[in-house]
């Protein structure tokens, strides 16, 4: 069991019922929570008269919902916090919410407390956090429930977020119905689903750490980077699905992921054509916990190698490709074919 001291504090040990020098500490512990065991960081008092350790009641409260939380995301579950955040992106209380979702009043306070969530309330928390539609679609089946000062604020901030959202939103939902017949874990996606979070993410890192990206290029280190983690991990990142195109590996809706919103796009004219150039925004939009520490070792080696070459020149690195060369036009690039990368 790892563990880490962190201060002595002068406390009562309810062991020797006495008050004197304990030892905040961290520890790692693994517990069993519905079958599953959990490796969680919780806290502990050790005496240093009698050298037990012990827990008051604040900090065992503490420990239980960290425990909960890391359940819930090792089995892919919204944590507290983020069933909190979704609640107050709304400004909803619980009980709101839980009208809102045809929940019991007392639902919502449970989830964010003392209850993991199974899996459809979970689903069903995500899309309302997600799909505004649906969201206002779930408002007016609860308008019963609340009072029209109620329902009318909700409306108006579903509302703005259906206006400011709109274009972006039906973007991501073409792109979702591009997959519509890959969703399943396969060789063809590198045994993971789509996951548009992550394939903006790692748009805003391109824009962010390589030069003149351009559409070719940055298919192109999609590819690269998916092949890698597949390589080195036995999945691949993004589920993007690729094929045997004239400049390359093309990942199925590329058109659409041209589109996402987690990058500023230049309209250039080169050689009397227009080109879409893509640039970090602003603020930056790279989310890096989507990303294990492994994937983030491969975003960073495929962006150093490619960092100052132009799409052409990458177009022409992917036809040495085993993988390009043994495949035809429009085939799909299976990453089980892939035994290794030559630029690499």
């Amino acid at each position: 069991m790892k563990e880490f001291k962190i201060k002595k504090e002068i406390r009562f040990c309810p062991i020797c019922e006495d008050e004197h020098e304990v030892i905040l500490k961290k520890v790692i512990q693994t517990t069993k929570v519905k079958d599953l065991n959990i490796e969680c960081e919780i806290s502990v008092y050790e005496c240093e008269n009698c050298k037990n350790e012990y827990e008051d009641g604040e900090m065992l409260d503490a420990n239980l919902l960290a425990i909960r939380d890391a359940y819930r995301k090792q089995v892919g579950l919204l944590t507290r916090d983020e069933i909190v955040a979704i609640r107050e992106k709304y400004k909803l209380t619980q009980e709101d919410l839980a009208n809102v979702l045809g929940l019991g009043e007392k639902t919502i306070a449970r989830y964010e407390t003392t209850t993991i969530q199974d899996k459809p309330y979970d689903v069903l928390l995500r899309t309302f956090n997600e799909d505004y539609n649906f969201a206002y679609e779930m408002l007016l089946k609860a308008k019963q429930k609340l009072s029209d000062a109620k329902f009318n604020a909700i409306s108006d901030t579903i509302k703005g977020f259906i206006t400011l959202n709109s274009e972006n939103r039906y973007v991501e939902i073409q792109l979702k119905n591009n997959y519509i017949l890959h969703d399943r874990e396969d060789s063809t996606n590198g045994f993971r689903l789509l996951n548009i979070n992550k394939i903006k993410s790692m748009l805003a890192y391109f824009a962010r750490f390589t030069n003149n990206l351009y559409t070719v290029k940055l298919m192109k280190l999609f590819w690269y980077s998916d092949a890698l983690s597949f390589l080195r991990t036995g999945r691949a990142m993004t589920g993007l699905v690729y094929t045997h195109m004239p400049k390359g590996a093309l990942p199925i809706g590329h058109d659409k992921i041209c589109k996402l919103d987690s990058v500023e796009k230049e309209e250039e004219e080169i050689y009397n054509n227009m080109a879409t150039k893509f640039v970090p925004k602003a603020i930056d939009t790279i989310d890096d916990s989507l990303f294990s520490l492994e994937e983030l070792s491969i975003l960073q080696e495929v962006c150093e190698k490619f960092k100052d070459i132009s799409g052409s020149e990458l177009s022409n690195i992917m036809h040495q490709e085993e993988i390009y060369n043994i495949t035809e036009e429009k085939e799909i690039l299976d990453f089980s074919l892939i035994k290794f990368i030559k630029a690499f």
